[in-house]
């Protein structure tokens, strides 16, 4: 059984730049297409919630750093 995660906001706008901008430097256009990463497993939630709270994780069986490409 696989689940589906869904984000909209402050974070998801952040990450989809991140991920559009053109390697010559310049963003993409005005308009974001929807952005879909690679599968995840459920225990990268935890990281991401401390992460967006400005909290450090507690030690856990996540991976450390997994959002980094997404968010800073």
């Amino acid at each position: 059984m696989r689940a589906m995660f869904v984000a909209d906001g402050p974070f998801s706008k952040e990450a989809k730049l991140r991920q559009t901008l053109r390697p010559e430097g310049k963003n993409a256009s005005a308009t974001i297409e929807p952005l879909v990463i690679d599968g995840f497993n459920n225990v990268e939630i935890y990281g991401l919630v401390a992460k967006l709270l400005g909290l450090t994780p507690a030690k856990n069986n996540g991976t450390e750093g997994f959002w980094d490409a997404y968010i800073d």
